[in-house]
C-alpha cells in the first residue's frame, strides 16, 4: 500500500464519517449511547458484505432494524465499514477517558482491536477494491455451532459469536478497568469524588470501592 493510495482511502472514510454525522445525526453524543457493541457489529457486517461473506440478506449480527441495512457496492461498503470502525474507536476512547482508565487497563486492548480492523479496511480500499485482499482478507465472523452453544441458531447466538471475536473489556457492557485513585488513601477518608468509576450499561455512573462494591450511583454526566 503506497502513501498516496492510503491517504485517499483515509480521506474517503473521513468523508463518510462526516456524512454520517451531518446527514444522519450520528454525533458523538448519539454514539456514546451504543454500549453493546452496535457500531462495531455494524462495521463488521458491512466489511463482511464487501468481502463477499454474507450475501444479500440482512446479516444475523446486524444490530439495528433491517430497514437500516443498506449495502451498496464493494468500495462503498468498505468505506462505510471504515467510518463505523472510526466511530467505535472514538467512542471507546471517550468512555475510557471519562472513566480515567490507566494505560494498562483492558479497555485499551479493545481500542487496539478495532484499530486493527479499521486499518484492514483502509488497506482494502487503498488496494482499489479489485486487488486480492491478501493478509487482510481474513473472515471477520465465525461459524456458529448452535447445538454446542445451545441457542438453536437464534440472532442472540450470532451476535454473541460476533462480539466474541473481539477483544473483551471494550465498554460493550461495562468498563471493567480499575481506575486510578487521585490519592492513595482517598477512599479511607471517604472522599467519594476520588473513587474510581465504571460506566454502566444503562448510561449511569457507578462509584465503586477497591473491592468492586458499588457505593453510590449518579446520572451520566452529573
Amino acid at each position: 500500500m503506497n502513501q498516496a493510495s492510503a491517504i485517499k482511502a483515509i480521506e474517503a472514510v473521513m468523508g463518510e464519517r462526516a456524512r454520517q454525522i451531518d446527514a444522519e445525526g450520528y454525533t458523538a453524543e448519539r454514539d456514546d449511547g451504543y454500549l453493546q457493541g452496535e457500531l462495531l457489529l455494524a462495521a463488521d457486517c458491512y466489511a463482511e458484505h464487501a468481502r463477499g461473506r454474507n450475501g444479500e440478506a440482512v446479516p444475523a449480527t446486524w444490530p439495528w432494524d433491517a430497514a437500516w441495512w443498506k449495502p451498496k457496492h464493494r468500495a462503498r461498503d468498505l468505506i462505510r465499514a471504515g467510518a463505523l470502525y472510526e466511530a467505535e474507536i472514538a467512542r471507546l476512547k471517550r468512555a475510557a477517558a471519562r472513566a480515567g482508565a490507566r494505560d494498562d487497563d483492558p479497555c485499551w486492548a479493545a481500542v487496539a482491536d478495532v484499530q486493527r480492523l479499521y486499518e484492514g479496511v483502509i488497506r482494502d480500499i487503498a488496494a482499489g477494491c479489485d486487488e486480492p485482499l491478501g493478509e487482510w482478507g481474513w473472515y471477520l465472523g465465525v461459524d456458529v455451532d448452535d447445538d454446542e452453544m445451545g441457542l438453536e441458531g437464534t440472532r442472540e447466538a450470532a451476535i454473541k459469536a460476533g462480539l466474541g471475536q473481539h477483544e473483551p473489556g471494550g465498554c460493550f457492557w461495562i468498563i471493567e478497568a480499575r481506575m486510578r485513585l487521585a490519592d492513595e488513601d482517598a477512599m479511607g477518608r471517604g472522599e467519594a469524588d476520588s473513587a474510581p468509576f465504571a460506566e454502566s450499561r444503562n448510561g449511569a455512573w457507578i462509584t465503586v470501592g477497591e473491592d468492586g462494591t458499588a457505593l453510590e450511583s449518579a446520572e451520566a454526566g452529573a
